[in-house]
C-alpha cells in the first residue's frame, strides 16, 4: 500500500491532510507522488499522519510497507 492509497481509501485529499497536521502541502505531495520515498519519511511526519488516521505508528508503517514485501 501507499500513502496515496490510504488517502484514497479514507477519501482525504493531500491538501486536507497537510492542513490538518500542519505540514506543507508540497511535502505530502512529494510523499504521495513518490518524489520522496516512504522509507525517507521523517518520523515526526509519520507520527502526525498515523495520528490523523487514528493508527499506531507501527500499523501505519506496516500499511505503507505492504507493497515492498515487508510486514
Amino acid at each position: 500500500m501507499s500513502l496515496k492509497k490510504l488517502l484514497e481509501e479514507r477519501n482525504v485529499s493531500g491538501y486536507k491532510l497537510a492542513k490538518a497536521i500542519n505540514v506543507p502541502q508540497q511535502t505530502i505531495s512529494d510523499y504521495v507522488s513518490g518524489k520522496i520515498s516512504f522509507d525517507s519519511m521523517k518520523i515526526g511526519i509519520a507520527k502526525k499522519i498515523a495520528d490523523y488516521f487514528d493508527m499506531s505508528l507501527d500499523n501505519f508503517y506496516k500499511y505503507c510497507s505492504k507493497d515492498k514485501g515487508r510486514v
